[in-house]
């Protein structure tokens, strides 16, 4: 949303259309549901493009449609929204976890995962 917002504003776009977009709510989901995300979506990755397995991403991804909590509910659906979502990434974020563990310790972690991982922790 910062970019929209940004590029909003060095266009000069119309300023009803700028305060449209600063007022529009943004969902922040927690610093856990980050790192659960991070190690989920390593695994995630290793299925659809190491493996070839589609599937399995493609389910995980409906059911997380379906727990979806927009940012104008009260906090405590937005709460409920964010367990669920955890409870759903948790066991591909186990094994992604235990993917990235082993690919460091063993010093094998291609550059490009490495790449991945830490572009998504300097967002956090």
């Amino acid at each position: 949303m910062g970019i929209l917002r940004s590029g909003a504003a060095e266009l000069g776009l119309e300023d009803s259309y700028q305060n449209w977009l600063a007022d529009h709510p943004v969902q922040e989901p927690s610093l856990f549901l980050k790192k659960v995300s991070i190690n989920s979506c390593l695994f995630m990755g290793v299925l659809r493009f190491g493996l070839n397995m589609h599937f399995i991403p493609h389910l995980q991804t409906a059911m997380l449609y379906q727990v979806l909590v927009l940012p104008k509910e009260p906090a405590w659906k937005q709460y409920l929204g964010e367990v669920a979502a955890v409870i759903i990434l948790f066991p591909s974020s186990l094994l992604g976890f235990t993917l990235r563990t082993v690919l460091e310790k063993s010093g094998k972690t291609p550059p490009m995962v490495k790449k991945f991982i830490e572009h998504f922790e300097e967002t956090m």
